[in-house]
């Protein structure tokens, strides 16, 4: 009332007066709603960012490694693009108005002494054709891209590529360098990790907000690209695959003599086998990133100050040793390979990692490698299939139940699959162990796990598998409360467990 009064007696004092900007509603909401766009504009900038660092350090690591790699190789141009479609929803809405992105594929950035630089590509560029053929922001123009890479790089023969530059097209002639072919990405996990499947690497979302360097990108990175380069992951498969066929001889014993049919060594044996020798692969990833590391030209004077940080962020990996070395193993070990690595750089004598012929090797699984002419490696005998599986004893009589030897959660449940249906339709990378069931008053009932939650990692670990997650639980110490990174509702959440 003193408001509209005061403006009331200016009205009449001088016939007119400035009337206050008013805090409307609307007003108000147009603000947010711009306010929403633009916070939306700066997530899609780190992202872009984000991608270009992944690949700027990927073009330099595969480049430096390319005779460890074997006939993993392929060309590369050294840059990076996006389009519209990269992105999905309001994202993709704002891509286009903010950003100019459509559905072609954008040049965001070029490597500094990349072919794409000595050719004269630029960031804006807009990719209109590579050898004739026009290329757009799909699946099926993107793997016509990378068929052309690899094809030049093979037959050494330059690439034509048209752009549209400012409203006018331009023909640039770059020829590809090779390089170890991984192709790399980034998932939308929040945990810190970083893995490899043998043709690709990851690198999760919280991996990225983790490292605090680029050096340090450089060594996550330069492991998983050893975990490709040495066939750790073909070598896991062959060993999960021999221990199935072991655990499956004593699921037969027991189903000819008790008449019970199970299938439940079976999947310990592959959960098993699957992990055999993996203390021993990521050491032997730790020991050949270095070398990776200094043959881009990255420092390795601080690697091994990573695993102090990791530690500190996770105390539990401090001393716990499962599939991965504790990080006090790892900082030691890091520390004792930059010695050597430096060492070997100060004598002039070429950086490759000790584990060729007619040098010291590392121990390797007993699914050995076809060795290619520029890489010879002599392999340790691994264990027999009978030392990888639990001795139990098979009951001669009627089939009974046996007491818990090892710590477990108290679930039931299976493995997410890209064809499932449920909750799992809304992971962008589908994995992880899908709870069916939940054992009344077990550990993961009075913690609050819940049916058709899927469990994604085990103290910070991923989980692929639900053999994975069992076997994570059985070689934890009982009593040890562990952190479970779990989906639901289509989100992630932590939640704390007592084995």
């Amino acid at each position: 009332m003193k408001r509209l009064l005061a403006l009331a007696a200016c009205a009449s004092a001088l016939g007119a007066c400035a009337t206050p900007t008013l805090n409307t509603p609307t007003a108000t909401q147009g603000a947010v709603a711009r306010e929403a766009v633009l916070q939306r504009a700066f997530v899609i900038e780190r992202q872009r960012d984000q991608e270009i660092l992944l690949h700027r350090v990927m073009y330099r690591l595969s480049t430096a490694a390319v005779d460890l790699c074997g006939d993993k190789v392929a060309g590369v141009i050294g840059m990076t693009m996006m389009s519209a479609r990269s992105f999905s929803g309001e994202y993709e809405t704002i891509a286009r108005s903010e950003f100019g992105y459509d559905d072609g594929l954008t040049v965001t950035a070029v490597m500094e002494g990349s072919p794409a630089d000595y050719g004269g590509l630029l960031p804006g560029d807009r990719l209109v054709s590579i050898n004739g053929t026009a290329i757009a922001a799909t699946r099926r123009d993107n793997d016509r891209l990378q068929t052309a890479l690899k094809q030049g790089a093979g037959a050494e023969q330059p690439l034509t590529m048209v752009v549209r530059r400012q409203g006018a097209t331009q023909t640039l002639t770059i020829t590809p360098v090779t390089a170890c072919y991984y192709q790399s990405r980034i998932t939308t996990d929040e945990f810190s990790n970083a893995f490899a499947d043998g043709e690709q690497v990851y690198v999760t979302k919280g991996m990225m907000n983790f490292v605090k360097s680029e050096e340090e990108l450089a060594l996550v990175l330069s492991h998983e690209i050893s975990h490709n380069a040495l066939d750790h992951i073909e070598k896991k498969e062959q060993n999960r695959l021999v221990g199935a066929l072991a655990g499956a001889v004593v699921d037969i014993v027991i189903a000819v003599t008790a008449g019970v049919s199970s299938s439940d060594f079976t999947r310990a044996g592959a959960a098993v086998g699957a992990r055999a020798y993996s203390v021993q692969f990521e050491q032997e990833a730790d020991y050949q990133a270095l070398y990776i590391m200094r043959r881009a030209g990255y420092s390795i004077a601080d690697a091994a100050n990573f695993w102090r940080r990791v530690g500190a962020e996770s105390p539990e990996q401090i001393t716990l040793r499962n599939t991965h070395p504790t990080t006090a193993e790892r900082f030691v070990a890091i520390t004792k390979a930059v010695d050597e690595v430096s060492a070997k750089e100060a004598q002039g004598i070429a950086l490759l990692p000790n584990t060729r012929s007619g040098q010291p090797a590392t121990q390797y699984a007993f699914a050995s490698r076809s060795p290619t002419p520029e890489r010879t490696f002599s392999a340790a005998p691994g264990p027999s299939v009978a030392t990888l599986m639990p001795q139990r004893r098979v009951p001669s009589g009627p089939l009974q139940a046996l007491p818990a030897e090892k710590p477990n959660l108290g679930v039931r449940g299976g493995t997410v699959t890209r064809n499932q249906s449920g909750p799992s339709l809304y992971l962008p990378d589908p994995y992880g162990a899908w709870i069916d069931d939940v054992n009344r008053g077990g550990p993961a009932e009075r913690a609050g796990i819940r049916r058709a939650d899927i469990i994604r990692t085990f103290n910070g670990h991923r989980v692929e598998t639900f053999e994975e997650l069992e076997a994570y639980a059985a070689e934890t110490i009982a009593g040890t409360r562990v952190r479970l990174g779990v989906f639901r509702n289509r989100e992630m959440i932590t939640i704390e467990v007592d084995l």
